[in-house]
Formats: C-alpha cells, sequence, structure tokens
C-alpha cells in the first residue's frame, strides 16, 4: 500500500511528459480518431475527478481504494474501441448531458454572469483605492 495514492493520484496528469504524449501523440498525429478517443477520455476523466472530490473522503477508507482507482483509470485510457472512456461516455455521460443540456447551459451562463460581475466589483474597488 506504501506510495500507492501517489501512483495513482491524478498529479501525473500535469506531468510534462503527459502533456508531451497528449500533444505528440494525439493533437499532432494525422489520424483525428485518437483525438476523439483523448478528448472522450479527458471528459470522463473530469467527470472522475468532480465525483471523486466530493466522495474520496469516504472512498480512500476502502481496502485497495487506490489499486481499484488505478486499474479505472488504465481502462479508460485503454487502446481499444471500446475502451472503459468510450463506454462510460456514451452510456452514461452524453445521455445525461443531452437531458439536462438546457439546464447545464443556464448553470454555465449565470456562473459565467456572477464571474464578471465579481470582476467588475474588485476593478472597480482596485480602481477607488489606487485613486485615494
Amino acid at each position: 500500500m506504501l506510495g500507492t495514492p501517489k501512483l495513482c493520484s491524478t498529479e501525473w496528469a500535469s506531468n510534462p511528459h503527459t502533456a508531451h504524449s497528449v500533444v505528440g501523440f494525439a493533437i499532432e498525429s494525422p489520424n483525428k480518431d485518437d483525438d476523439t478517443q483523448w478528448l472522450t477520455y479527458w471528459v470522463v476523466y473530469g467527470v472522475f475527478s468532480i465525483a471523486e472530490f466530493f466522495s474520496d473522503i469516504f472512498l480512500s477508507w476502502f481496502p485497495f481504494y487506490y489499486m481499484l482507482k488505478c486499474g479505472f483509470l488504465l481502462w479508460c485510457m485503454a487502446p481499444s474501441p471500446s475502451n472503459g472512456a468510450e463506454f462510460l461516455y456514451h452510456r452514461i455521460i452524453r445521455p445525461f448531458f443531452l437531458k439536462h443540456e438546457a439546464q447545464l447551459d443556464s448553470v454555465v451562463k449565470d456562473l459565467k454572469d456572477k464571474a464578471a460581475e465579481t470582476a467588475d466589483t474588485i476593478t472597480k474597488e482596485g480602481e477607488e483605492k489606487t485613486i485615494h
């Protein structure tokens, strides 16, 4: 178990080598099928990361959680047409997003408006402090 959390953590995703691999092998390749495979993987990985953020405190207490997580991520990355990312995206994520698309668009718009409003407020406060 020693080192397992680090081995299966998400820190490797921000590694420059990983970024080089994705850019070098997926984006810059003439074959666009691998682009779709990697984009699908990152969508699934993003949903998984959000779910894990809220549940990791409970899941980490289960024996072999990090090994199962590592296996899950490897299944999602498997270089086959029926890998985990494709399966999860087409069976769960895509139908969910299509069903709730209008609601999600509304939430995103609200967040965008609130972020713009907050940025304006901060800018005005900064200008007032520099004037005085």
